[in-house]
């Protein structure tokens, strides 16, 4: 089994319709599945904070550390969300949020130790993405 040549990934994003990109898919998804099996997880996104410097062009989410309407969520208002999805059978979290400069250090070494801490291996998490 080969990988696709830069070449071949090139074709196939310029020149292959949606369909033929479902097929391929579904054929690459056949050898390493059974193809009537489908399977999911069940996972939440947590923003703790909409501040965020950055100022990314695909970002119609974050505002500046001066306006109105940012936010932080606490640990308690965390684990509101993280309860949440755990009532709804999930238990992978990610935690989402921009480059807000007012946030220490502290608070995130202290809401994953918390959430580990509650929760332990119940939920999976992962983190700082933007």
């Amino acid at each position: 089994m080969r990988r696709v040549t830069v070449d071949e990934a090139r074709a196939l994003w310029n020149e292959a319709s949606d369909d033929e990109l479902k097929e391929l898919a579904q054929e690459v998804r056949a050898r390493w599945h059974e193809p009537d099996r489908a399977t999911y997880m069940v996972m939440r996104i947590i923003n703790y904070t909409n501040v965020c410097v950055a100022q990314c062009d695909y970002c119609a989410f974050y505002v500046l550390p001066n306006q109105d309407g940012g936010y932080v969520l606490s640990r308690e208002e965390v684990f509101a969300k993280i309860d949440e999805l755990v009532e709804f059978g999930g238990d992978l979290v990610a935690f989402n949020g921009g480059f807000n400069p007012r946030l220490p250090l502290d608070y995130y070494c202290d809401l994953f130790a918390s959430v580990r801490e509650r929760y332990g291996d119940r939920v999976e998490f992962y983190a700082l993405t933007i």
